[in-house]
């Protein structure tokens, strides 16, 4: 969940791969692994630029999971507190169709 959160958070204003990989330490393959999904779900999208590089930017879906996302990081710091367990945020990212 942090990791997707970080390269939503990271592609909001239209970032390279590099900055997106250093600010949720992956690496490539890990990456790429998780760009393929995001970009297969409308999450993030590719924008081409200058020699065919690209830069990724979060689309409207993508904000309004990463806004869910903190939503439930908050509700897990919460429930924690209280000794309550983790699949609680699973469940309701499940329920709401985000996995």
């Amino acid at each position: 969940m942090e990791v997707i959160s970080d390269i939503l958070a990271g592609a909001l204003n239209e970032c390279n791969k590099t900055r997106i990989m250093y600010r949720a330490n992956l690496n490539f393959l890990r990456f790429d692994r998780y760009v393929s999904e995001l970009l297969e779900k409308g999450l993030i999208t590719e924008v081409s630029g200058p020699k065919g590089c690209f830069t990724y930017k979060t689309t409207d879906k993508g904000k309004a999971l990463l806004h869910v996302l903190k939503d439930v990081e908050k509700f897990i710091s919460l429930c924690l507190c209280f000794g309550l367990c983790f699949r609680i945020g699973c469940c309701l990212l499940f329920c709401l169709g985000y996995v």
